[in-house]
């Protein structure tokens, strides 16, 4: 399998049942739902879940898109979220290796981050995140 097996789109309203697919009844990564970097864990601990998986799903639909789904055929396969630094601020703490560089800021919504990716079981090392 190559780049070229894969489609990636934009993750939209009508995909989120391809993204809820992807990820299984429990959410990815111990329930986060992609919340992880956008706010603090005294905020994002109580949401786990169900919690975090209805915040996720009203980002989606009040839009832009938060992130990109690549598909093998019909089969939802990865997940990518990205997009202005901004708006994952526990991803720009100065302690973290992805802390800004000085002539990117954060707060220049032009300077995007990729900050979470997600593999289907069996697509791992796949080449899905290339």
């Amino acid at each position: 399998m190559d780049r070229a097996d894969f489609l990636v789109l934009p993750l939209t309203p009508e995909r989120w049942s391809d993204l809820e697919d992807l990820f299984g009844p429990q959410g990815p990564c111990y329930g986060c739902w992609c919340n992880h970097f956008r706010m603090p864990q005294r905020l994002r601990k109580p949401l786990l879940g169900e919690g975090a998986r209805k915040l996720f799903e009203e980002r989606v639909k009040s839009g832009p898109p938060p992130g990109v789904l690549a598909y093998s055929g019909d089969q939802p396969v990865g997940w990518l979220q990205v997009g202005p630094r901004a708006h994952v601020p526990e991803w720009n703490n100065p302690r973290r290796a992805s802390s800004p560089l000085p002539d990117a800021p954060a707060e220049d919504t032009g300077n995007w981050a990729a900050s979470c990716f997600f593999v289907r079981k069996g697509f791992r090392g796949k080449g899905v995140t290339r």
